[in-house]
């Protein structure tokens, strides 16, 4: 899994909790990346039946 180019780049995740994923009723995940190095939160949607 990884951010798409037009994203720019994913930096630096400096503390000791900084990612965190919670599942949806559905099934789906959502993950939580803090990104330091770009002062961004990164969210992701994950589909675990998509291959």
């Amino acid at each position: 899994m990884g951010p798409p180019d037009k994203w720019g780049p994913v930096g630096i995740v400096d503390i000791t909790v900084g990612m965190k994923a919670y599942q949806l009723e559905n099934g789906d995940c959502v993950v939580l990346l803090e990104d330091d190095g770009m002062s961004k939160t990164v969210v992701y949607r994950w589909h675990p039946s998509d291959k």
